[in-house]
């Protein structure tokens, strides 16, 4: 997992962990990362570590190619769905971005006029991504593959839309909410394909690489990561962790911001990176 977890507070990698990843590549191993983000937002941040492995982005719902950047696979709402839910947020006054994967392929977050804060500031952080593009009046058309609608507000304005969207559609999409990482007060509720988690992604990652879930080594912090940690084999959840993702854990390791998962990595497979 990248944010709490490899990524300090700040979204940032610090250069021991970094120089770890790196030589730890250079030796054989296959070390890759599961993400919420998208490869676009994820580059800037870990893209001094040359990935060559699969990538899982998007909570489960694309694994790319970090090398080509090409779409190896992935988990898209049907139309329908995407549709009603779009129509159902709209009653409860509630329009997400909409992250998905145009007709020619492009991977695009179609939104409408930004309604609070909390969009607002997601935005500005993505500033100059070309997956953007505003629209009157979002609805989604054939060719277009939706991996993802996220409603991002305060948790009072979204909680009557969760136990709407799941009483509609239980067996026809995942529900993640949670409060974000950086953006205080402000939560999202992510709306995706029954199969579009990491536990899932996690078993067609292990295939595309050549090996069975139960030899990958997980890392996480947070709910979303809970997938990671039932299909995968030894777990390690940081110190700052949710504490139902340490009940799951079979190691639990320093904080995001002292480098846990890069010190456990050099002394695990021996790196001997010295700090």
């Amino acid at each position: 997992d990248l944010d709490g977890t490899l990524l300090r507070s700040d979204a940032s990698v610090s250069d021991f962990t970094t120089e770890v990843l790196t030589r730890g590549l250079s030796e054989g191993h296959i070390i890759s990362f599961a993400t919420a983000r998208s490869y676009v937002s994820a580059k800037p941040l870990v893209g001094r570590i040359p990935w060559s492995a699969p990538i899982i982005l998007y909570n489960g719902a694309l694994i790319l190619d970090p090398q080509t950047e090409q779409v190896i696979c992935g988990q898209f709402l049907s139309l329908g769905i995407a549709n009603q839910v779009l129509n159902l947020g709209r009653q409860f006054g509630q329009v997400p971005l909409v992250f998905g994967l145009d007709v020619e392929g492009t991977q695009r977050v179609w939104h409408e006029n930004l309604q609070n804060e909390g969009q607002r500031q997601f935005a500005a952080s993505r500033q100059g991504d070309p997956r953007f593009r505003i629209s009157e009046h979002v609805h989604m058309v054939d060719g277009d593959k939706t991996m993802m609608l996220t409603y991002i507000a305060r948790e009072e304005e979204l909680l009557s839309l969760k136990d709407a969207i799941f009483a509609g559609f239980a067996d026809d999409v995942h529900i993640h909410f949670t409060r974000d990482t950086y953006l205080r007060d402000y939560f999202f509720l992510e709306i995706s394909h029954p199969r579009a988690n990491k536990e899932v992604a996690l078993q067609t990652w292990s295939e595309l690489v050549g090996c069975s879930p139960r030899d990958i080594t997980v890392f996480g912090d947070n709910l979303n990561d809970v997938g990671l940690f039932l299909g995968g084999g030894t777990r390690v959840a940081v110190a700052n962790a949710h504490e139902e993702l340490k009940g799951l854990a079979d190691i639990v390791v320093g904080m995001n911001d002292e480098d846990g998962v890069g010190h456990y990595i050099n002394s695990e497979l021996k790196i001997g990176v010295k700090r």
